[in-house]
């Protein structure tokens, strides 16, 4: 019995190799007839683009075709080959050993026969054992060959060259797609239109309020000879340019503009314009703050930029604007911002003591001095005051001089004084202070030495000094002409006087001189007269 367990074994052996073979067939023909089929079928549908029942069909198809293959190549050899499943008997097994070694065939089939009919006969066994020996030296597992396999090989190179050439096609993309359709074949899909649209433009911004144009090609098999755009349940014809390429100008664009192409009923995907918000100026008005030693009430000026203020003004400036995020104010090569008091209004406070050209420029975040206004500032500055002064001072030796004399101001008066000192020591000045008003136009009259405490003996200097009420640039001022004053002692004042009075009698005794001379002329022509008998126009001139 031992020859025949030697024999059950090598059967055995035998049989596990078969189905390891019949295992490698089989995997060779499931992954070769299975990626023909799906080829097949991804194939059909990416040039007829079949409909959801068709591809539902399809799908289950090669869904059951490919569990088939499976269970006919994968499964069952695997069953047979782990147990799960009975495989070929020991009968069937020598028959296929007899057709690969065909010396064994009745040898081998004939121990079977015995080893089933043996009955405990020691005849029987002798026999068995006698042809096991025979059989012994036989390895039955050569009669299966791996090497058989190659030429279902073949058959793998039929996909491989289907994917190789797929690859080098660039139709791998559309494949996905038709997979994609297969597998989703409750969705419904679209067929591709025979060209599509290409937009030429980079962006799609615009700054509100400009233009922009946009340029779109066609790329595929057939070049529409049209096209429409479609926005605001609106559409128009595109421009050809030629080459396969339309155009269409939006102007004045002042919102975001949804919009897509159209042609022989292929359409394009959705566009949308997108706006760029202009920072933009409404509204400009000027709090004006007069100094106050003006005397004037507060203005307010709208919707202008250019005027002509007093030196020292106080300006605001209150803008409103709208898409603004910063306000400048520049000048000078100088620039400032603007404080955003609320949302789109500013302010901006400067004291005006000098002309100036200036700009208002606005901001955002993508537009930058978008808006640039230009406005000027005229000063009328604080001119000097005017003093104009008039004296007999020079007329007089002695007693009361008198002064009249007019002050003005653009813009009032603050006060008016009298300097004077020694002409000795000029350094030494005493002041004087004569009421005058606020008004810009004054008369004034002094008498001197009225309160005033000159020294008798002295020479002195005067002159008038007026100042405005200038609060900028401080008081300015003015000085009259100089004047020369002494305050005579009493003896000069008594030899004055005594020359006076010589000055008097002198001029007495030449008048009484002059009228005895007068006195005797006239009785000389009378005597002459009375001695003629007619008077001419001679006499008469003498007379």
């Amino acid at each position: 019995m031992n020859g025949y367990k030697n024999i059950a074994l090598k059967l055995n052996q035998f049989t596990r190799k078969y189905y390891i073979n019949e295992l490698i067939k089989g995997t060779i023909l499931f992954l070769s007839l299975g990626f023909l089929y799906l080829f097949f079928i991804l194939f059909l549908e990416y040039f007829l683009w079949l409909k959801p029942g068709a591809r539902t069909v399809l799908f289950w198809l090669f869904v059951c075709v490919e569990v088939f293959l499976l269970i006919k190549f994968i499964v069952f050899p695997v069953s047979k080959l782990i147990g799960f499943r009975k495989g070929i008997s020991l009968q069937e097994s020598s028959k296929i050993i007899g057709n690969h070694f065909p010396e064994v065939q009745d040898k081998l089939l004939n121990v079977l026969q015995l080893n089933e009919n043996s009955g405990e006969s020691d005849l029987i066994l002798a026999s068995i054992n006698q042809k096991s020996k025979e059989l012994a030296p036989i390895s039955f597992v050569k009669a299966i060959d791996f090497k058989q396999n190659k030429k279902y090989l073949k058959l793998a190179i039929i996909p491989f060259l289907i994917w190789v050439i797929i690859l080098f096609t660039g139709v791998n993309e559309s494949l996905t797609q038709s997979l994609n359709r297969v597998v989703h074949h409750r969705t419904s899909y679209i067929p591709p239109a025979p060209f599509s649209f290409f937009l030429v433009n980079s962006d799609l911004q615009v700054i509100q309020g400009k233009p922009i144009r946009i340029s779109v090609k066609t790329v595929g098999n057939t070049i529409p000879n049209e096209a429409k755009i479609i926005f605001k349940n609106q559409q128009y014809y595109l421009e050809n340019k030629g080459n396969s390429t339309f155009s269409y100008l939006f102007s004045d664009v002042q919102e975001p503009i949804n919009f897509y192409i159209e042609a022989n009923g292929v359409q394009s995907q959705n566009y949308q314009i997108n706006v760029i918000g202009t920072p933009t100026i409404q509204n400009i008005s000027l709090k004006i703050k007069y100094p106050n030693y003006l005397g004037r009430g507060n203005e307010i000026i709208k919707n202008s930029g250019n005027l002509t203020v007093p030196e020292g003004t106080l300006i605001t400036w209150r803008v409103q604007t709208i898409q603004t995020d910063s306000l400048a104010f520049s000048n000078d090569q100088k620039r400032v911002y603007f404080k955003n008091i609320s949302n789109g209004n500013f302010e901006y406070t400067k004291k005006i003591k000098t002309a100036l050209n200036y700009q208002i420029s606005s901001s955002n975040k993508n537009l930058y001095d978008y808006e640039k206004l230009q406005f000027s500032v005229d000063v009328i500055k604080d001119e000097y005051p005017l003093i104009s002064v008039n004296s007999n001072i020079d007329s007089i030796s002695r007693g009361t001089a008198q002064f009249a004399g007019q002050i003005s101001d653009d813009y009032g008066l603050k006060k008016l004084q009298l300097i004077y000192y020694d002409e000795e020591n000029s350094e030494q000045t005493q002041v004087f202070d004569i009421p005058i008003t606020k008004e810009s136009i004054q008369t004034f009259f002094y008498q001197l030495p009225d309160e005033l405490n000159l020294q008798k003996g002295l020479n002195y200097e005067m002159y008038f000094q007026v100042f405005d009420n200038d609060a900028v640039n401080g008081n300015k001022s003015a000085k009259s002409n100089v004047f020369k004053y002494r305050k005579k002692t009493e003896k000069e004042v008594e030899e004055e006087l005594l020359k006076e009075q010589k000055y008097t009698i002198n001029d007495l005794e030449n008048s009484i001189q002059k009228q005895k001379k007068e006195q005797v002329q006239l009785e000389t022509i009378q005597q002459d007269l009375q001695n003629k008998k007619s008077i001419n126009w001679n006499d008469k001139k003498k007379i």
